[in-house]
């Protein structure tokens, strides 16, 4: 028996950031897809930014982004599913984290629907709006839109201070 589902992640998968989706990588899941799996995208970008590369691979089934959190149809953008963190999950991750990040050049970004929220418009928030076609807020402090009911949030920053972050958690 073949593989019924293949989920495939984005980054570092089907594709670099200095790379679009390589024609190797099309024929495979064209071959796939021929034999009768279904393709779909399992990944950590937001909904708005993974279409692109699921057009290109002319997937049609729904797709999961956000890490799982939000799962929708690429073609008509209908949501299937979608978990996003309460207001009080959000206030305490928002809690735990400003003594840690205090002190550091690490960012943390919230995401609701295909918008980002940072506390300030630094070059990387800039450039990944860019990057994802995604409208990035400056929002002096990400608590007022906790009761917005985030998707995720997510600390950036250089590998050290992840792996620090992460210890410290």
């Amino acid at each position: 028996m073949g593989y019924k589902l293949i989920a495939l992640d984005i980054d570092g998968t089907i594709r670099s950031q200095e790379r679009p989706i390589s024609q190797r990588t099309r024929q495979a899941v064209d071959r796939v897809r021929n034999a009768g799996a279904i393709i779909t995208l399992a990944t950590g970008r937001i909904f708005n930014s993974a279409t692109s590369s699921s057009a290109d691979l002319d997937i049609k089934t729904p797709i999961a982004t956000s890490q799982g959190a939000h799962i929708a149809d690429p073609v008509t953008g209908d949501v299937l599913w979608h978990r996003p963190l309460t207001a009080e999950m959000t206030l305490a991750a928002l809690g735990a984290l400003e003594d840690l990040l205090a002190s550091s050049s690490m960012e943390v970004v919230g995401y609701h629907k295909n918008q980002v929220y940072v506390n300030e418009l630094t070059d990387w928030a800039s450039a990944y709006g860019q990057r994802n076609n995604v409208m990035v807020n400056v929002v002096q402090d990400l608590r007022k839109v906790a009761d917005r009911e985030l998707t995720r949030l997510v600390v950036v920053g250089d590998d050290d201070g992840i792996r620090e972050l992460e210890a410290n958690l």
